[in-house]
């Protein structure tokens, strides 16, 4: 029964670590965009203040994909299917949606409503 005990801890605790993984490279990838397009504003405007023409890729705002999610982003966020499996044969009241925090994380998402 211990074992047993261990075995579906170590699965929840897997399936965090995978969540926190993938919400970590997004805010990453978050953060990389808004330095970009920081840096991109600023080209802009030294290009406007020496009175050049700003070439058309320059005009095009860099979309943040933490506001803008994708579909990948938003799938990378959800717990992975083979450990919530692996849990749900183990326990599976462990693997139900209202036990389990990565859970009520994804389902609080407002982009998934």
């Amino acid at each position: 029964m211990k074992e047993k005990v261990a075995t579906i801890k170590k699965a929840q605790k897997s399936i965090q670590i995978a969540v926190n993984k993938a919400k970590a490279t997004l805010n990453r990838r978050g953060i990389d965009t808004h330095k970009a397009e920081r840096e991109r504003k600023r080209q802009v405007n030294k290009i406007e203040t020496e009175g050049r023409i700003v070439s058309a890729e320059l005009l095009i705002a860099i979309s943040d994909p933490e506001i803008n999610s994708s579909a990948e982003d938003l799938e990378s966020l959800k717990a992975p299917p083979d450990l919530l499996q692996a849990l749900l044969l183990l326990d599976p009241v462990a693997a139900s949606p209202a036990h389990h925090t990565c859970f009520r994380v994804i389902l609080a998402s407002p982009d998934l409503e």
